[in-house]
């Protein structure tokens, strides 16, 4: 009697234990489910957010002609002054090609996008629209030559991108956080629909450039 009740125990335990495996089972395949359906989701956003027609979206193209100079006075030597008049352009916006799977995250209801903060992309001087202008006095000329002082060129061509950036900047023609968010909160509007979820939009505060 005591061997039948024990027998009967440990197959109550074993259907108790089959059955609980089952259940875990299941509850780990739909898990895994889960996790593989989330990952071709930030896939596939990944893929639609680097397309080259979204660019237009988050980049700005500035296009303005330049004019750097610099003096410097001695009561002894004289003057000297320079000019460069050059063509500049800049492109500044977010860079799409840093998003990554981490970039985003999936909750129940919503996709939240984490964009990189936006930055300066490019930056180019049309080299036929340079103009270099100078005037020196005898002495400074005399003085610059003896002691090896950098060329007034080169000083003034290293001077123009952050002369660029901060006449954009001081005209406020950089395109703001704000800006850029809704420009590409408009496009993920669209594509809720298509993910069956409401995608948000996240920019930080655009990264110090040089020139600031």
């Amino acid at each position: 009697m005591k061997i039948r009740f024990v027998t009967r125990i440990k197959l109550t335990i074993l259907v108790i234990l089959i059955v609980a495996t089952g259940i875990l089972l299941f509850l780990k395949r739909d898990y895994v489910r889960g996790l593989l359906h989330r990952k071709v989701e930030k896939k596939a956003l990944i893929t639609i957010l680097r397309s080259e027609d979204l660019s237009f979206l988050v980049t700005n193209r500035l296009v303005t002609q330049l004019v750097v100079q610099k003096k410097e006075s001695n009561p002894f030597l004289g003057t000297k002054e320079g000019y460069l008049i050059a063509k500049v352009k800049l492109y500044y916006g977010v860079d799409l090609n840093k998003l990554t799977e981490d970039s985003i995250e999936v909750t129940k209801n919503n996709i939240i996008i984490h964009m990189p903060a936006s930055e300066v992309l490019d930056f180019a001087v049309d080299l036929p629209s340079v103009r270099f202008i100078t005037k020196k006095s005898v002495l400074m000329k005399i003085a610059d030559k003896v002691k090896g002082n950098p060329d007034l060129r080169k000083e003034l061509e290293e001077m123009l991108y952050n002369e660029t950036v901060f006449f954009f900047k001081n005209e406020k023609l950089l395109p703001s956080r704000t800006e850029i968010e809704g420009r590409l909160q408009s496009f993920a509007d669209l594509l809720s629909k298509k993910f069956g979820r409401k995608i948000i939009i996240k920019l930080p505060e655009r990264k110090t450039i040089r020139g600031d």
